[in-house]
């Protein structure tokens, strides 16, 4: 949940009743927490903090129309509300509002970072021919995994790319296409050094708006894993594995650096332990980094096979998971990667997922090869892991049935 600093300005009872509904609604009870702060809204009509939490109420209930007036109503008592203005954009975007949801995002940005994204040398989509173009990622990896798919468009229009990407990506990335040349670096951190080389810059979540991508249309897949990467792991998962089981990879723990997303982005590993009691399949595990520790004390018939250590960057990863089946996996940047490979993946959601999820729909525009499992309440992994293991036989039977007919 955000943090805002606002509940300073209230006093006495009404400050207590109004942290108390903010710690219900952090323990995952948005409905009774919008009940407390709608309670608290005649005592402080003007607090903008409250219409900002009843709005993440509503928007955690999917009401995201309702939301939005919320949130508008606390930029309105507070314009220099950036979270206000950015969960707008967020609540766009989930109702399917793609164009107007990244045009809100992208003003905020620009008005809240004149520094970085300068209106001199920002790239507005215009061709660039003979002109050198940087392109940079201001999110997370699953963000450059999700939107590298656009850079052959703009290759189109005109000169020089070069893409500023996260160092763990670039062994991968080096094989893809769209772009002249590839640095690995921090974007905010290394920006300032590298834009007066270049003529025009853009952020690369700024593509589909300079597109007009809207709406999205299922994609081929765009990344392929460095061949020798691929002949390395085809060798040990075929000698591990054998050719009998159906081979599936796992993860189930977020990045520990998203603080405010960590906790829906973690299904227990013990809460996935009913899958290790079927013999059918063999299971591996992606996890590197937090939850990772959860191997050790799991007992379960069989366990995941840890390959962990030789998880050094994205294109082992991109590498082991051309060897499976199928991914099953929470909200984390190996959903991305295995969408853009075009590997059969399930993708655990939270009760309140990101925006570019949406809500209640089974399937993503951003990647035809997803499937998506949502929780039925917050919290409620379980139920989640409970459909998982009825579905896995169906497509157990499936997969052997396509595997018959390729071989005949």
């Amino acid at each position: 949940m955000p943090a805002t600093n606002a509940v300073t300005v209230l006093t006495g009872q009404i400050q207590e009743k109004f942290q108390q509904a903010c710690l219900i609604l952090s323990d995952g009870h948005p409905e009774e927490a919008l009940a407390e702060f709608r309670r608290l809204l005649p005592l402080a009509p003007h607090f903008p903090g409250l219409h900002f939490y009843i709005g993440y109420s509503l928007n955690t209930l999917g009401h995201c129309q309702e939301a939005i007036e919320s949130y508008q109503r606390a930029l309105q008592l507070d314009p220099q509300s950036s979270q206000a203005a950015a969960n707008i954009s967020h609540a766009l975007v989930a109702q399917g509002k793609w164009s107007a949801g990244w045009q809100y995002y992208d003003q905020l940005l620009s008005r809240n970072f004149p520094s970085l994204f300068g209106p001199l040398t920002a790239w507005n989509g215009e061709c660039f021919s003979g002109k050198r173009l940087l392109v940079f990622n201001e999110g997370g990896l699953g963000d450059t995994l999700q939107n590298i798919r656009f850079l052959p468009q703009i290759k189109q229009r005109g000169g020089h790319i070069t893409l500023l990407a996260q160092p763990s990506l670039c062994p991968l990335l080096a094989g893809a296409s769209g772009f002249d040349k590839l640095l690995a670096g921090d974007s905010p951190k290394h920006l300032p050094v590298l834009r007066p080389h270049y003529d025009f810059h853009v952020r690369l979540g700024r593509l589909p708006l300079l597109l007009g991508i809207t709406p999205l249309s299922p994609m081929a897949p765009y990344l392929t894993p460095p061949v020798k990467l691929e002949q390395h792991w085809r060798q040990i998962v075929n000698l591990e594995a054998g050719t009998s089981a159906a081979r599936i990879g796992l993860v189930w723990h977020g990045s520990a650096k998203n603080k405010n997303r960590a906790l829906d982005r973690t299904c227990p590993l013990a809460a996935l332990a009913p899958l290790f009691h079927l013999p059918q399949f063999f299971f591996v595990s992606l996890q590197i980094g937090a939850g990772h520790e959860e191997l050790t004390p799991l007992s379960t018939p069989r366990q995941p096979r840890d390959f962990a250590p030789e998880l050094t960057n994205f294109a082992h990863t991109a590498a082991l998971i051309a060897q499976l089946d199928l991914v099953i996996t929470i909200d984390t940047a190996t959903a991305h990667l295995a969408g853009a490979l075009g590997k059969p993946t399930w993708v655990l959601l939270p009760f309140f997922p990101e925006s570019r999820w949406q809500f209640q729909r089974s399937d993503t525009p951003w990647y035809s090869s997803l499937r998506l499992f949502r929780q039925p309440r917050p919290g409620d992994w379980p139920a989640v892991v409970q459909q998982i293991m009825q579905e896995l036989n169906s497509w157990h039977q499936s997969n052997l049935l396509r595997q018959k007919a390729a071989i005949l």
